[in-house]
């Protein structure tokens, strides 16, 4: 039962930034496109963004997934990636300070560091406690879906 329920949270999770990127304008199968995931874990989410043509990789503190999925061991705060490099970040409940001491302000900044101008930030089931950050603009929030959507200008 728990394969049923990981491929189904991946399928839906999957489909919904799917729709949100294709209405901005990205398509994240297009070769050349870079993807980060947040706090991709056990990497289950990046296994299932890879097998469906998206070009991603994993960060997160502590990753559990399989080797042969490119995870790097690092925290959001100090992210490895060069400046303007990312095009999509994707991370679903990273920003939580009853598991990790964490800098909501640097995260963000670090988020918003790595993404190219007009690249674009998915949070999901985040509770970021900042008001802004230069040069990240918060475009739309889908409370029901929990998600908020940013862009880099």
């Amino acid at each position: 039962m728990k394969e049923y329920n990981d491929s189904y949270l991946n399928e839906g999770n999957y489909r919904t930034y799917d729709e949100i990127l294709r209405t901005l304008g990205v398509d994240w199968k297009k070769p050349g496109v870079r993807v980060l995931e947040l706090g991709s874990g056990n990497a289950k989410f990046l296994d299932y963004l890879r097998k469906n043509g998206v070009n991603a990789v994993g960060v997160d503190i502590r990753p559990t997934g399989s080797v042969e999925l490119p995870q790097i061991t690092t925290r959001v705060e100090q992210l490895f990636n060069a400046t303007e490099s990312v095009d999509v970040v994707l991370s679903i409940q990273v920003f939580d300070n009853s598991f990790y001491q964490q800098n909501h302000l640097l995260m963000m900044q670090e988020i918003a560091r790595v993404l190219k101008p007009g690249g674009i930030y998915i949070a999901h089931g985040e509770q970021i406690e900042i008001a802004s950050v230069p040069h990240l603009t918060l475009v739309t929030e889908l409370s029901e879906f929990g998600l908020q959507v940013y862009k880099k200008s």
